[in-house]
């Protein structure tokens, strides 16, 4: 299964059992009304039963509560309906900290998926491999664009 979204405040591209998501700018409701309905669409589709992310947050401006909230919701949705075995997360080493609180006190608020924070794709993927899952058909797009 092959899912591609490409806009102004995300890129999602699911290659397999593999997600990359690339978030970009400020998050607010009607953003997060379009991540609800890219889930919606994958969850829909995939026939698989477990699931790996990549997700990286590099050109993320943190978003709004209310909508980092909703977000909240739509990843709850893809735990709850399939084997969400590993998150990996991609930031810039100078906000760590902030991001990684928020990225833990409202996207992941009480789910229960093995998250990693790194600083470079490399490193996500190769953890994300070695949890299993092959990112062959996604890696040379995360990696060279």
């Amino acid at each position: 299964m092959t899912i591609e979204v490409n806009n102004s405040a995300f890129c999602v591209r699911m290659h397999s059992d593999v997600v990359y998501l690339k978030a970009i700018g400020h998050h607010g409701k009607e953003e997060a009304l379009l991540f609800d309905k890219t889930v919606d669409q994958m969850l829909l589709n995939y026939k698989g039963e477990r699931i790996a992310s990549l997700c990286n947050f590099k050109d993320l401006i943190l978003s709004d509560p209310l909508a980092a909230l909703e977000i909240n919701r739509s990843i709850t949705k893809i735990s709850k309906a399939l084997d969400y075995k590993c998150n990996a997360i991609v930031i810039r080493s100078k906000f760590f900290e902030i991001m990684k609180a928020y990225v833990f006190s409202f996207y992941l608020k009480n789910i229960n998926v093995k998250t990693k924070i790194f600083y470079t794709e490399t490193e996500a993927i190769k953890w994300i491999e070695e949890n299993g899952f092959d990112l062959s058909d996604i890696k040379d797009y995360v990696l060279h664009g």
